[in-house]
């Protein structure tokens, strides 16, 4: 993996340290990743999304002190940095914080900016942690505009995924819902099941 961090070509071009170290990220080599993205930073400091890549690498070797500063670095840079974002959730999850994860999903979410009636894990992740705070109406109003696109192009895991969680959260505030099984739709009804 070092081959892949160093080169000669293009010395002083941080974009080929961050594409090295994004390669590296995928290959779950995240030391090397970190290496990459060291290099790249050296080169361009200011850069948010470096630091996002940088700090989300060294949380994934385990550093996470410093990992976290340079998240909150990215996020001082870029306040709606998705990746920055997503990553301090994820620590804050760890440290059992639920309330800052769930701050840091919302904003991430909405710094995707995708459509409200789609759906992607960063969905899946936030409506878990509203099910931790037994937050069900929020996910209803999370996934319910999802849930309501019959048009939405997703794999039928992912739709089966979707329509269990809202179902789950619609049992657990006792609101009514009818689901069409063949067409794995679901949505509110003013009736029982």
């Amino acid at each position: 993996s070092e081959m892949c961090i160093r080169d000669s070509r293009y010395p002083y071009d941080p974009a080929a340290f961050d594409l090295a170290g994004v390669v590296l990220l995928l290959k779950n080599d995240f030391s090397s990743a970190v290496i990459a993205f060291q290099k790249a930073f050296k080169i361009n400091p200011n850069n948010a999304w470096l630091h996002a890549k940088l700090g989300a690498a060294r949380v994934l070797t385990g550093h996470t002190l410093q990992g976290k500063k340079d998240l909150q670095n990215a996020i001082e840079m870029d306040p709606d940095n998705p990746m920055a974002l997503r990553y301090l959730a994820f620590l804050a999850i760890q440290e059992n914080n639920l309330p800052e994860a769930t701050m840091h999903s919302e904003r991430a979410l909405r710094a995707f900016g995708l459509p409200k009636d789609t759906i992607n894990q960063a969905h899946f992740d936030l409506a878990e942690l509203y099910l931790r705070m037994y937050r069900y109406n929020d996910i209803i109003d999370l996934l319910g505009p999802a849930v309501r696109n019959d048009a939405i192009d997703i794999p039928e895991r992912t739709k089966l995924e979707l329509y269990g969680r809202y179902m789950d959260a619609a049992i657990a505030t006792n609101r009514p819902i009818a689901v069409s099984y063949t067409h794995l739709r679901a949505h509110e009804t003013g009736r029982n099941l």
